[in-house]
């Protein structure tokens, strides 16, 4: 019986044959299947809290602590009022969508100044937005922090709120060259609607001030971690089946899947009898997280 990650991890091992992957990324696979299927298999994930927090003006990204996964029908409020939450990115953009001014002119080449200085026309802009280039070097805020990158080695920075820019670029401009940059405006306001995607919260239009967002979310199992002890030692042989059902049908060996998956149930239907109750309808299919 797989009493400890250790034993979860060598399990899945002879299992699946995986001698060759590192405990480090095994553990990635444990974990994945553990935090998301197996948690639903033991019907936990109905375990719902709500998360509050406040926005903060003129900030319109928040990442969702790890802890926490929103549920599919998911609660949310502000200051106390129904929310719309949207969780199609495609969808969401269409709607909210952003104004981009394009072309706008930052600046000439003469063939002696490095660094260019100056206001954008249009401003407070949106964070990561705004991008400039002489065509030879493109300057881009990978982060959200104001700071400018060049792809060639330049720096630069740009005031959000006020949109004053000051660009270095790695080689001197030509002359006659033009600098031109791309960015959106935003309008903050009271927020509408908001989107969940990649563990992030996006609201728009973007917060003006502090509200009082809740929001009903599933708590997520602590993760796993080598040397450590499992919640519970029947869990063990349940976890290291089930992650290599997952192994499985990653690599599309499906009749191996549905063969440990027969093994998976029977010690699901263990766990159930000391008190869990199991609702998931197992199938041979692929992971879907």
């Amino acid at each position: 019986m797989a009493e400890t990650v250790n034993d979860v991890l060598d399990l899945v091992r002879d299992v699946t044959q995986d001698r060759g992957v590192s405990d480090t990324v095994l553990l990635s696979f444990i974990n994945s299947f553990y935090q998301n299927k197996f948690w639903v298999d033991l019907n936990m994930s109905s375990i719902t809290e709500m998360w509050n927090f406040q926005t903060l003006a003129n900030t319109g990204e928040y990442s969702v602590p790890q802890a926490y996964r929103l549920i599919k029908n998911s609660i949310i409020e502000i200051n106390g009022c129904p929310f719309n939450l949207y969780r199609d990115e495609v969808e969401f953009d269409s709607i909210y969508n952003e104004g981009y001014i394009i072309g706008e002119s930052v600046g000439t080449g003469d063939a002696v100044e490095q660094t260019f200085t100056g206001t954008l026309t249009q401003y407070p802009v949106l964070p990561k937005s705004m991008i400039a280039t002489d065509n030879v070097e493109t300057f881009k805020d990978i982060d959200g922090d104001g700071i400018l990158t060049g792809s060639l080695g330049g720096s630069g920075t740009i005031v959000y709120a006020t949109g004053v820019y000051s660009i270095t670029f790695n080689t001197i401009p030509v002359l006659d060259s033009a600098i031109v940059s791309t960015y959106a405006r935003y309008v903050a306001g009271s927020p509408e609607a908001a989107l969940f995607y990649n563990n992030i919260i996006k609201f728009r239009p973007i917060p003006d001030g502090t509200y009082d967002i809740n929001i009903e979310v599933a708590k997520r199992p602590t993760l796993l971690a080598v040397d450590g002890a499992i919640p519970d030692t029947l869990w063990g042989d349940a976890i290291a089946y089930g992650t290599s059902i997952d192994r499985y049908n990653r690599r599309g060996d499906f009749d191996n899947a549905s063969r440990v998956q027969m093994i998976y149930l029977e010690h699901l239907a263990t766990i159930s009898g000391k008190g869990y109750k199991v609702t998931s309808k197992l199938q041979r299919i692929q992971p879907r997280w």
